[in-house]
């Protein structure tokens, strides 16, 4: 059995330490209205920061819809034309070719493939010009794309539009626009 003085001495301890906390105020429990306050700022915070990033992307798409430079004009002619050689090849494998002799695969040299704004880390700038190819080509059967080589080279390819998965960033500036 228990020591009985030990018992009650421990309940006497800890109600002397109960009361001094409670003399002091106790746990301080914030404001309801200060914490809304505070809360209410964290969401204000959060949707101006979503506005501005908003409005980033579509300046970065206006880049390339409104192009105010040289350079947008001649990777949009660049993949323009790249798109249309594409398409002759594609249409002359289908009339020469047969299942036997064909095209198995085709990758484009382009200047848009030297171009750090669509290769490497860089590489998402391309989904904007990907995004103007289709908005202004709504007919279009294919989807440019750059892919890494072996040899590490870049290179322009298309890929059938139903076969095209767009990125959630392209998912996110397609909802945007």
């Amino acid at each position: 059995m228990p020591d009985n003085k030990t018992i009650l001495q421990t309940l006497q301890d800890f109600s002397k330490k109960f009361e001094a906390f409670s003399q002091r105020g106790g746990v301080r429990i914030s404001q309801p209205d200060e914490e809304r306050k505070n809360l209410k700022n964290l969401q204000e915070q959060i949707n101006q920061q979503e506005e501005e990033r908003i409005a980033q992307l579509r300046a970065q798409f206006e880049e390339f819809a409104m192009p105010k430079t040289q350079d947008i004009e001649e990777d949009e002619e660049n993949l323009t034309k790249a798109y249309e050689f594409f398409c002759q090849i594609k249409e002359l494998t289908e009339k020469s070719g047969d299942n036997k002799t064909h095209l198995k695969s085709l990758s484009l040299v382009s200047p848009l493939c030297h171009k750090a704004d669509y290769t490497g880390k860089n590489s998402s700038r391309f989904a904007f010009l990907r995004l103007w190819f289709l908005a202004t080509n709504p007919e279009a059967k294919f989807v440019p794309e750059i892919s890494e080589e072996a040899n590490g080279a870049f290179a322009l390819d298309f890929i059938e539009l139903e076969l095209w998965h767009p990125a959630s960033f392209e998912k996110e500036i397609m909802q945007i626009l």
